[in-house]
């Protein structure tokens, strides 16, 4: 059972609150009450709650100024807030602290509070379990994950030597089957960055294995693995059958993997799987055509994207960045902390680059080079290598969009 506590200057709020659902019946204990932020604070740390729900509007200390320092304290405590009435001003500032909600105390009813809940209580669970799987779980589990990431690279290096199979088949690996399908899934970092600090990714990679995994249980022939950084392969080996849709049943694997994704860890997710091909040897090859077919999808927003099997890239690797302009309106826009513009002058820009269909890796290149300078100008450094190292492998324009809208939108409040 995990513990919550509520902070409101209100106490009628607070009975309100323990008595309006069965906490108990939520996997959920009341450990504490708070009048005040104040309190709150020496509470949390006393009490240790996964879950606080609190007021915003309450004197001295604020509820947002509360939310920062809780997320100081314990950065994946999930925090819902209540309000009395809808504030743009305050529901930024919610977002940008990544809470699991926001409610407006007049419109809340039983249903509303239990469905916030329910999410974050998921959660919890979620990262709890990544927590204790990745620190206890025993050392042949881990070694086996390390013998599995192994076996992969030779795979894909092509060594197809005996000694590398039998290794395989020791891991419960035995492709016996002649046809393969391949996936690549990858994790939109906008959306992870959103939700959860940076320094947690690992964590969240990890989760989303295991959803992989577990789910992989229930479509015969499907293994999965895991890559460096945000990206996930996924083999199936097959005999053809007249009786099943093979591509069809690869595809609706997918289609399971990024709901559950997206319902545990509120979190999305790209996958492109290739055309069936024969024989081990083909993988790396076929690896390699599914990373470029990828990489052309960027301009769409595709989630589920099946490649042909010949697929002619359209990407212009000539096309000129024209930018210089751009980045002066950009840097404007920044100084007058005009969060409006400076959206619109990276969508405009984005748009112009997928009319002339600019090299994603180029796009990406100049974005990061103006967020590196807008970082120098403000003194911004928060998880800078992390942060441009993930979107250097974004796949896909919006997930680009979002990672460098949240940066600057940080930098501006920082500024």
């Amino acid at each position: 059972m995990y513990k919550v506590m509520f902070v409101d200057d209100d106490a009628p709020m607070l009975k309100y609150l323990l008595n309006i659902i069965q906490w108990n019946e939520l996997g959920l204990e009341v450990v504490a009450t708070a009048q005040s932020a104040v309190m709150a604070l020496q509470l949390f740390q006393d009490k240790k709650p996964q879950l606080v729900i609190t007021d915003i509007g309450m004197p001295k200390m604020d509820g947002i100024e509360l939310a920062d320092r809780l997320k100081q304290l314990q950065p994946d405590v999930r925090i819902i807030f209540l309000t009395c009435h809808e504030d743009f001003h305050y529901a930024k500032k919610a977002v940008h602290l990544n809470v699991d909600d926001y409610l407006i105390k007049d419109e809340l009813t039983v249903d509303a509070l239990k469905r916030s809940v329910e999410k974050a209580v998921k959660l919890i669970g979620v990262l709890r379990n990544s927590n204790e799987t990745l620190s206890y779980r025993d050392e042949v589990t881990r070694n086996r994950d390390l013998l599995k990431q192994s076996f992969w690279k030779q795979i894909i290096s092509s060594d197809h030597s005996k000694l590398a199979l039998n290794s395989g088949q020791k891991l419960g690996i035995d492709w016996k089957d002649p046809f393969f399908l391949l996936g690549m899934l990858h994790i939109d970092q906008s959306s992870l960055i959103q939700y959860y600090n940076l320094k947690d990714s690992h964590l969240i990679y990890y989760s989303v294995y295991n959803i992989a995994q577990e789910l992989a249980g229930s479509f015969p022939g499907i293994t999965v693995f895991m890559d460096v950084g945000a990206d996930m392969h996924i083999v199936m080996n097959y005999q053809r059958n007249l009786a099943l849709n093979i591509c069809e049943s690869f595809r609706q694997f997918g289609i399971d993997l990024q709901s559950k994704v997206r319902e545990y860890l509120k979190i999305e997710t790209y996958l492109v799987y290739s055309y069936e091909f024969q024989g081990i040897g083909q993988i790396g090859k076929t690896l390699e055509e599914l990373r470029l077919y990828n990489r052309e999808l960027y301009y769409d927003n595709v989630s589920i994207g099946a490649m042909p099997q010949r697929s002619a890239l359209t990407c212009n690797h000539d096309a000129v960045h024209q930018g210089e302009n751009v980045k002066e309106k950009l840097f404007q826009a920044f100084h007058d902390k005009d969060m409006t513009s400076l959206s619109d002058i990276v969508d405009q820009y984005a748009e112009q680059s997928a009319v002339n269909k600019l090299s994603p890796s180029l796009f990406i290149e100049q974005l990061s080079q103006w967020v590196r300078l807008l970082e120098y100008e403000s003194g911004y450094d928060k998880e800078r290598n992390v942060f441009h190292f993930n979107l250097e492998n974004t796949v896909r324009l919006q997930e680009t969009l979002r990672c460098v809208k949240k940066r600057i939108s940080e930098m501006v409040v920082e500024f």
